[in-house]
């Protein structure tokens, strides 16, 4: 290898890190790569993995985001909220056509107006409920 090669690979060498380092510094432009996620959230309800893939980062970005921009974070509640509220005005839609499992799910929706599917049992003035158990004892036959 003549000096002059060597000087080339070292050029190449050094241009591609560059390259490479300006790939990185692009995929850093965590404004508009966030602005994208958040616009992809909203077009795919929420969801998180068909998100990342529409934008083209990995979900472990998403969630470091989550946990460093306070900003980010509240922008993709503010999506998910929005979800929630479609979900809801979609369910009330399908309880106006009278569809009966509909009706059995928003039923869950109003917990607070005394709804549930499940009950729950406490003792008096809710302290624990106290088991006593009682055992009988048969008499041995003679």
């Amino acid at each position: 290898m003549t000096n002059s090669d060597a000087t080339k690979d070292k050029l190449k060498s050094e241009l591609d890190q560059e390259i490479i380092d300006d790939l990185a510094l692009a995929n850093n432009l965590y404004p508009v790569k966030k602005q994208e996620m958040l616009i992809a959230l909203e077009k795919n309800l929420g969801i998180i993995t068909p998100s990342c893939k529409a934008v083209g980062i990995a979900r472990q970005t998403h969630y470091r985001w989550l946990q460093e921009d306070k900003v980010y974070a509240r922008l993709s509640n503010d999506v998910q909220v929005s979800k929630k509220d479609f979900t809801e005005s979609m369910l009330y839609k399908q309880v106006a056509n009278q569809n009966m499992t509909a009706v059995g799910i928003a039923m869950r929706y109003l917990k607070d107006r005394g709804y549930s599917d499940s009950v729950e049992v406490s003792g008096r003035q809710g302290e624990p409920i106290k088991i006593v158990e009682i055992k009988t004892y048969e008499k041995e036959e003679e």
